[in-house]
């Protein structure tokens, strides 16, 4: 979201709820290319820092457009599972996701990860030739960053 002229530690956004449920989120759309870049380039260097795989790439393609310009856009998302929620009088989200998979039977507890020098940080394991340091030296990642996922997954 783009910063307020107003107070710039704030962004232009807001949260629309029906009967205390959030139902959708607005915002103003960034369009200033260099607090763009300095976004992007917060996320690169917290990636570098915490290999983070989730983290966002520099995009500079997005940047070069954003500089020759865009007029001022505002957005909206509608979360259709919280509206289908309130339209079938559910209680729980959980009751209305179009995907089994994500709707839980019971609730997962994580399984405890050893926080050793020597495991990943992120699912535990534990083979040296697979692991990398992380930058700075803050503890061990996956060098396969989709294999990590998944054995992070079958803990749960």
């Amino acid at each position: 979201a783009r910063r307020s002229d107003v107070n710039p530690e704030i962004t232009e956004r807001f949260e629309f709820f029906v009967a205390g449920a959030e139902l959708a989120n607005g915002f103003s759309e960034l369009n200033d290319p260099i607090d763009q870049y300095q976004r992007f380039k917060g996320q690169v260097d917290a990636k570098e820092a915490t290999g983070d795989d989730e983290a966002m790439h520099m995009d500079t393609d997005f940047v070069k457009a954003l500089s020759y310009g865009m007029t001022p856009t505002a957005g909206e998302g509608i979360g259709i599972d919280r509206l289908v929620m309130m339209l079938t009088n559910q209680h729980t989200i959980r009751d209305v996701l179009l995907f089994p998979a994500m709707r839980p039977e019971a609730p997962v507890v994580e399984a405890p990860i050893v926080n050793d020098a020597n495991t990943c940080k992120k699912c535990g394991h534990d083979i040296q030739e697979e692991l990398k340091p992380a930058k700075k030296g803050k503890g061990m990642f996956c060098i396969d960053g989709n294999a990590c996922k998944q054995r992070a997954s079958e803990r749960t």
